[in-house]
């Protein structure tokens, strides 16, 4: 399965310095196109003020229909680690509540 990705920039994590390469959720690596470049899109995804990055991954059918959570692992471009886990939401469902 394809699979939306959408990486929620903050204060702590500018999405421009994620590289779309590292990217892996739950072990399963970011799609590239046909011609081996990665899909990725920068906006707005969540109205918080900061900028967003959306990926799409190649789930292998652990990602269990939106339910639970997973782990993201990915490298900035100067090799450092950023892990985050959350609950897993279909976004034109699931609206941050905070």
């Amino acid at each position: 399965f394809k699979r939306q990705v959408v990486i929620f920039g903050n204060e702590y994590v500018s999405v421009n310095n994620i590289d779309a390469t590292s990217i892996t959720v739950e072990g399963m690596p970011t799609l590239t196109k046909k011609r081996g470049r990665f899909s990725v899109a920068y906006g707005a995804f969540n109205d918080d003020g900061y900028l967003d990055m959306k990926v799409y991954i190649a789930d292998d059918g652990s990602l269990n229909n939106f339910s639970g959570t997973a782990t993201l692992e990915a490298l900035t471009r100067d090799g450092t680690l950023v892990v985050g886990t959350d609950e897993l939401c279909d976004m034109q469902f699931c609206r941050d509540d905070d």
